[in-house]
């Protein structure tokens, strides 16, 4: 959205603020910037403070649309109770759950106020509005029971890199059983949504990384039919290529400064014992163990552990080397910020031109900004959104 449209849905959005201002539901804007539901809800509910008639439709009897406005507070309430809303410390998504609470209650404000000089064309306008906030409520319940299943994959695959550091064996069932579940899920998703967890967990943070690559795994080989056939096995190589970090020290992954010599020697072990995982863990499955072990080797032979180059990569890995990076350049870490979609994809584009990563990988790689979802545990969801005590209206 170009700046002057956005200024102009954020005008429509004050307005309705302004002309149904009310105390039961006045709060402190949670929207610095106007969201989805704004962009497609707002030009309608702008419509409420010039009575103008919306597109023709039929005017439903006012307790109807009542009743569906209570159902969608009803659901937002319910979201705003989800894990994956109310720790978004980005504010993205709750943003979008409150903005929509809000305007499903000065629409029933609306209708319980002044029904003696309701207009048809202020019931035609509730009533396209009640539309597009149903479908939106739709949408975002949607994505949020995305979220919620990404949540659950993460801490299963946790478990598992915390059963791998107590010297136990995961079942490869357990692998493939997440690495199909994410096959499924992703063609809901309207962009790539990358989470990070507490950086006090080790585990949650390799199987976080590991998730964030195999999402972007997942729909690269879903636009090639010759890789199609192969996308499970190379999503599970994806989640099982960093299963070895919880190898390495603590302070070596939590490092506030760029590694030193000696940290990154160490760090340079990790996909020989990723490798030494999944051999044990597949019965030795030759294609996993070598994508695993070979994710960091590069073409033009920069890479490690073993410096191989060209054809002696195996094409799994080829792939993982160059979304790992993307992903990686975009994630936050303690000596640098995350860089944007855009200078990744700057990034990996000289890296390919120098022959370092697989040009044709890089040129596949999403140019959509990423969700970034913070999951953490411990604290209790605030207080639900609830919905507004409103009069019962009058019949229409």
């Amino acid at each position: 959205m170009d700046q002057g449209s956005g200024a102009v849905v954020q005008r429509n959005a004050n307005l309705v603020r302004a002309d149904l201002a009310h105390p039961a539901w006045r709060r402190p804007s949670t929207v610095g910037r106007p969201t989805r539901l704004a962009v497609r809800v707002a030009p309608h509910a702008g419509q409420l403070r010039t009575n103008r008639p919306g597109p023709a439709v039929q005017n439903r009897p006012v307790a109807l649309l009542v009743a569906r406005l209570r159902n969608d507070l009803t659901t937002l309430s319910e979201l705003a109770q989800e894990p994956v809303v109310w720790t978004d410390a980005g504010g993205e998504l709750v943003a979008e759950v409150r903005e929509a609470a809000v305007l499903a209650e000065a629409a029933l404000l609306r209708l319980a106020a002044n029904t003696g000089r309701r207009s048809a064309g202020e019931l035609s306008s509730l009533s396209t509005l009640a539309d597009a906030l149903h479908k939106h409520v739709g949408r975002l319940s949607g994505q949020v029971g995305q979220l919620a299943q990404i949540r659950q994959q993460l801490f299963q695959l946790g478990a598992l890199v915390d059963a791998v550091a107590l010297g136990i064996t995961p079942a490869s069932g357990q692998i493939w059983d997440i690495g199909r579940k994410i096959v499924r899920w992703l063609g809901d998703l309207e962009r790539p949504v990358f989470i990070y967890p507490d950086p006090a967990e080790p585990a949650l943070q390799i199987a976080a990384h590991s998730l964030n690559v195999a999402q972007v795994v997942a729909g690269m080989c879903a636009c090639d039919p010759a890789w199609l056939e192969v996308q499970e096995l190379c999503v599970v190589a994806a989640l099982l290529q960093d299963i070895g970090m919880i190898y390495v020290p603590d302070a070596v992954l939590e490092s506030p400064e760029p590694l030193n010599p000696t940290q990154q020697r160490l760090i340079r072990k990790h996909p020989i014992f990723s490798a030494s995982v999944v051999e044990h863990m597949t019965g030795g499955h030759k294609v996993l163990v070598d994508a695993v072990r070979q994710h960091h080797e590069r073409l033009d032979a920069s890479g490690y552990p073993e410096g191989l180059s060209g054809d002696r990569i195996c094409s799994v890995a080829q792939l993982l080397a160059v979304v790992d990076v993307y992903v990686g350049m975009q994630s936050p870490r303690p000596y640098r910020p995350a860089k944007s979609v855009r200078q990744a994809l700057s990034a990996l584009r000289q890296y390919a031109q120098k022959g370092r990563l697989l040009a044709a990988w890089v040129s596949r790689l999403p140019s959509s900004e990423p969700l970034w979802v913070p999951i953490r545990t411990g604290p209790q969801p605030p207080e639900g959104l609830g919905s507004v005590p409103v009069a019962e209206p009058a019949a229409a």
